[in-house]
C-alpha cells in the first residue's frame, strides 16, 4: 500500500472589519481589534474547487502504475508463502 501522495490545506481569504464597542466587552483575555469574516460566496467556491481536486485525484488513482522491483524482489515474491 503507498502512502497518501495528496494533501490539500484550507486557506480562505478573510475579510477584516473593525470592532464595535459592544463586541470588545465581550473579550476577556485578549484585545481584539478586528474580525475576520469569510468573503460572501467563499465556500461555495471552495467546495466547487474539492469537487474538481476529487475528480483529477480519482483519474490518477485509477491510472496503472508501472511496477518498479529491486533485484531479488521478482525470487522473494514467487517464494513468499503468505500474501
Amino acid at each position: 500500500m503507498q502512502s497518501n501522495p495528496y494533501h490539500i490545506f484550507w486557506d480562505l481569504e478573510m475579510l477584516t472589519e473593525i470592532l464595535t464597542p459592544e463586541e470588545k466587552t465581550k473579550l476577556t483575555y485578549t484585545e481584539r481589534l478586528q474580525m475576520h469574516k469569510p468573503e460572501p460566496d467563499t465556500l461555495e467556491k471552495f467546495v466547487t474547487k474539492i469537487e474538481e481536486e476529487l475528480l483529477a485525484i480519482q483519474e490518477d488513482l485509477f491510472a496503472s502504475a508501472e511496477m518498479i522491483m529491486a533485484p531479488g524482489d521478482l525470487k522473494s515474491y514467487n517464494e513468499a508463502t503468505e500474501y
